[in-house]
């Protein structure tokens, strides 16, 4: 059961990657609900209750969160019970800089936050007193005027500060703003496919797609053995999964048809989506597509699992089409040519190319949820009939997930 202050809220969850396009941080953003009606505490209180609630259950002792403060909570000593040292403070700030500002900054930082500007726009020397405080400044590069940029990099690059690149939507943002020098970047360019018409995608990941197409077209297993002895990798990293402390064997397991008749195909078709996404990857994307997919495809399975209660195929149907929506972006392929590839059933077909059907709605669901967009996020709920906040704790649950398995990699 959640935290009741916790469930007063709806959270989102954005990544913060570095120069090598690997997650540092992630923002959490909310927004009150209707459920908020409790008058007995003050809302700084309420808000930053939920915001503690939130990061436990998204996070662990490693993790790092942005997360964007308002005046009243900026000044609230509730707020100095985020876990320092894993907090970054957003502050949005206009000209004239308000001292109290200024020093109530300076009070976290020495206290041990780390402290962003937010919305940073255009540069003007009111706002020193506060670069000489801040870790990191964000510019949000719709709200910029694209000709000053590289002006506005240079005066700000006078601080020993962190800037980060908001709302990078595609690679061209992405390689203009690291020309520029920006530090951190933060937008869903990275889970965008980039297609490039001659270029072979991974073998190994090409034969994992293709021992998916041959489990969902139910071939005998001495094909699935013939597709893994082709590639030595695959076969090393399915005898170290079966060898491993969890599946309790009293004896090693040294063929892969043993191995795969350990494991069976259901579970085999859960640890190939997930092992495409963690193998190395040489343009440095696996981590935080690996983060989302695995994401959308709890999250989606939990949201099936309310729907209805009984174990079945539309659990797994779910689970496939949220790990699978970002195979595009994984493998610089058409979905097109990824789906008709895997011989997928009619729903997930629909909802991964049209995002049609109940199983389409559910993926839209993630995605307004991944861009903070909740007044959406609330009307597919209503439509498919799921309070959000279920889908709070669906998520919250996807996440902690997530970051067992990233954790175990």
């Amino acid at each position: 059961m959640s935290h009741p202050s916790l469930r007063s809220y709806a959270f989102a969850y954005q990544p913060i990657l570095d120069k090598n396009q690997s997650q540092v941080a992630m923002e959490l953003m909310y927004q009150s609900t209707d459920l908020l009606a409790n008058e007995a505490i003050g809302s700084a209180e309420a808000t930053a209750n939920a915001i503690i609630n939130a990061i436990l259950h998204a996070g662990s002792e490693h993790s790092r969160f942005f997360v964007s403060v308002g005046e009243d909570l900026l000044m609230s000593d509730v707020l100095t019970l985020l876990p320092r040292g894993q907090t970054t403070l957003e502050v949005r700030e206009t000209a004239p800089i308000k001292n109290a500002t200024v020093e109530r900054c300076r009070q976290l930082k020495e206290a041990g936050y780390r402290i962003a500007l937010d919305d940073f726009v255009m540069f003007s020397d009111e706002y020193v007193p506060l670069l000489d405080v801040v870790d990191v400044v964000k510019v949000d590069l719709t709200l910029t005027d694209r000709s000053m940029l590289p002006f506005l990099i240079a005066q700000l690059k006078k601080w020993r500060i962190k800037l980060l690149a908001k709302k990078v939507e595609d690679a061209e943002d992405f390689d203009y703003c690291w020309q520029l020098g920006f530090d951190m970047f933060q937008g869903y360019y990275f889970a965008k496919p980039t297609i490039i018409i001659g270029r072979r995608p991974d073998p190994a990941k090409i034969d994992i797609l293709e021992l998916l197409g041959q489990i969902n077209n139910d071939v005998d297993d001495i094909v699935l053995v013939n597709t893994f002895k082709r590639n030595p990798a695959l076969s090393y990293h399915l005898l170290r999964l079966i060898n491993t402390v969890a599946f309790g064997q009293s004896a090693q397991v040294n063929s892969i048809h043993q191995a795969l008749m350990i494991l069976g195909r259901r579970q085999l078709n859960r640890w190939l989506q997930v092992l495409m996404f963690t193998l190395d990857n040489t343009n440095g994307l696996s981590s935080p597509l690996l983060e989302l997919a695995v994401r959308r495809g709890k999250l989606l399975e939990l949201i099936a699992l309310h729907k209805s209660q009984k174990s079945g195929a539309f659990h797994d149907q779910s689970f496939i089409a949220g790990m699978l929506s970002l195979t595009d972006a994984l493998l610089g392929m058409s979905m097109v040519e990824i789906v008709y590839s895997l011989n997928l059933g009619k729903e997930i077909r629909s909802a991964l190319l049209e995002r049609e059907g109940l199983l389409g709605e559910m993926l839209n669901l993630c995605v307004k949820l991944e861009a903070a967009d909740f007044d959406g996020a609330s009307e597919i709920a209503a439509r498919i009939n799921i309070p959000l906040a279920v889908i709070m704790d669906a998520q919250d649950e996807a996440i902690a997930w997530a970051n067992k398995l990233g954790e175990s990699r």
